[in-house]
């Protein structure tokens, strides 16, 4: 038996994936310049644009938030593997994923560290001037250690 479509419903297909491929770079782009998506992922037509940048995540110990980890061979090959999986993470998803396995790695580790500051960096093309910048969101969390509760929180207020 063959399934046979009417014209008008032929007519409907081809022109809603005409509509898809004529509306979805335009969307794509957005989400690469709002959420800092990997442009290069999810049938990426924004990868013409921009050029995916280097990332680091780095952490510091927020003050009155308790002890700072005494690691004296380095930090431990757990924390460094959860910010490294985080990292590839972060580089298709951008702000749409925020660092809380990495602070919960962080807390595993430093016992006596109640809040930390993290800070994702990349180095971004500026597209208006040509030239490589900076770009830095940083993330605040405290550990209830009564509750064993991790939370995000908005951090200082700028001066």
């Amino acid at each position: 038996m063959v399934f046979q479509l009417r014209f008008e419903t032929k007519k409907r297909i081809v022109f809603a994936a005409l509509m898809l491929v004529v509306v979805w770079p335009l969307v794509h782009h957005g989400l690469v310049r709002r959420y800092e998506i990997n442009p290069w992922k999810f049938f990426g037509w924004s990868m013409y644009c921009i050029q995916p940048g280097r990332l680091e995540l780095l952490f510091f110990p927020v003050a009155d938030g308790g002890e700072s980890p005494k690691w004296y061979a380095g930090q431990p090959a757990e924390l460094t593997d959860a910010i490294g999986e985080y990292l590839n993470r972060r580089r298709v998803w951008g702000l749409l994923l925020p660092p809380d396995e990495v602070a919960s790695a962080v807390f595993d580790h430093a016992p006596r560290l109640n809040k930390v500051r993290l800070e994702v960096s990349e180095t971004v093309m500026d597209t208006r001037t040509s030239r490589l910048g900076q770009r830095t969101h940083q993330y605040f969390y405290a550990m209830d250690r009564t509750r064993d509760v991790l939370q995000r929180y908005a951090g200082p207020k700028a001066e």
